[in-house]
């Protein structure tokens, strides 16, 4: 039984270690690009590791907050592992290495900064929004709320364990509930501050949602994931059952559904419109391999998982549910690398994987330390106390 309780603690471990390797890597590889690609191209790669990054830490912290609304058992399994990725520590090492995009602003926003901005119905408002004060301003505000809520939930959930007062439970569901709606709000128009401005003169309303749900399908899977290889360990065996495993797929399905109709309703929102401030960002995407590239992202990163995932019985099986989860994991990084690094130049480079190894290895190195901190089973759930107690009688 010893082997089997440690199990999941040797993989955190695991995590943790190959985490801070993989961002040692990343950062020795970065640096010695930076000098032989020049800055503009490797900070188009940097830009694109951090939004993937922070893509998950986001998407973590949505989940965080929706388990603490529905209060469902589904969310109970993976409670730990999101709150992991989307703890206090994730959000100010994404703070942390956002510093260095702003630093190198020129490189990635020159397209409003400094900029005089002609005065007419369709920019005097980013000749208010996009200004440098304002937007440091925005950023900082944004990553103040999501630690707020961050510190918030996960001290209230470890002290329900500790002393098993449901009011901690309450104060969670009081927080939860408007914590979501300003998460929706502030991660959209995070979403246009830090990337679609990139982009200066190009707008989409559907790009905020898309990342939004993006990151929480690359949470979703990750977590899945990592409670799929753990199912035959304790104490994960005792909570993960077949009606558990079906929830958790029926959400990925969801979420694929939801991530497909939002990136083809921004499709078919700008080519209807057929404008020439929106529809830059298709005439970006017909270079080279790019549209290669986004057919490969509709059929693995939409179709693929979403046939895959309509029998029950493959939601029910560990290998083949932790199968689609690789693939969905790895489809994330494609449609990050699809959308984003078109907003620099029409190719990808060497330094784009670089900096996804600096970006997902010191995310994965504070994700793994957080998991081992931290128990690996919610005990405020009274089900989850159940099944854990009914498997030592």
């Amino acid at each position: 039984m010893s082997a089997e309780v440690s199990s999941p603690e040797r993989n955190y471990k695991v995590i943790a270690s190959v985490g801070t390797l993989l961002a040692l890597i990343g950062l020795i590889a970065v640096g010695a690009l930076y000098g032989t690609a020049g800055a503009k191209n490797v900070m188009a790669s940097y830009v694109f590791g951090y939004s993937a990054a922070l893509s998950m830490v986001l998407g973590c912290f949505g989940l965080t907050l929706l388990q603490g609304v529905t209060r469902s058992y589904w969310g109970s399994t993976i409670l730990r592992i999101v709150e992991a990725g989307g703890s206090v520590g994730a959000f100010i090492l994404m703070a942390v290495l956002y510093v260095p995009i702003w630093i190198g602003r020129e490189h990635v926003y020159g397209g409003w900064i400094h900029r005089d901005w002609p005065l007419n119905s369709n920019t005097w408002f980013k000749t208010f929004w996009l200004t440098e004060n304002n937007f440091i301003l925005r950023i900082a505000g944004y990553f103040a709320i999501w630690i707020a809520l961050a510190y918030f939930m996960r001290t209230w959930a470890a002290k329900e364990d500790e002393t098993g007062d449901v009011k901690w439970k309450n104060l969670r569901g009081n927080v939860a509930a408007p914590g979501l709606v300003i998460y929706v709000l502030s991660v959209t128009l995070a979403a246009t501050d830090m990337f679609m401005s990139i982009d200066a003169h190009w707008f989409s309303s559907m790009f905020g949602p898309w990342y939004m749900i993006g990151g929480v399908l690359f949470a979703l899977s990750t977590a899945v994931l990592i409670t799929a290889t753990n199912a035959k360990y304790a104490p994960i065996k005792q909570v993960y059952t077949e009606q558990n495993a079906k929830d958790l797929g029926n959400l990925m399905f969801a979420f694929v559904m939801i991530w497909i109709y939002f990136t083809l309703s921004q499709y078919i929102i700008i080519w209807s419109g057929n404008l020439p401030e929106f529809i830059s960002y298709y005439k970006n995407r017909q270079a080279g391999i790019l549209p290669i590239v986004g057919f490969f992202n509709i059929a693995l990163g939409w179709f693929a998982p979403w046939v895959a995932l309509i029998p029950p019985r493959n939601k029910t099986n560990p290998k083949v549910l932790v199968s689609i989860c690789v693939v969905l994991i790895a489809m994330r990084f494609v449609d990050m690398a699809w959308n984003m690094i078109p907003l620099f130049r029409p190719t990808f480079a060497l330094s784009d994987l670089a900096a996804v190894f600096l970006m997902m290895g010191a995310w994965m190195a504070v994700f793994g330390y957080q998991l081992m901190k931290n128990r690996t089973m919610p005990v405020h759930d009274a089900r989850i106390r159940e099944a854990l107690q009914h498997s030592h009688a």
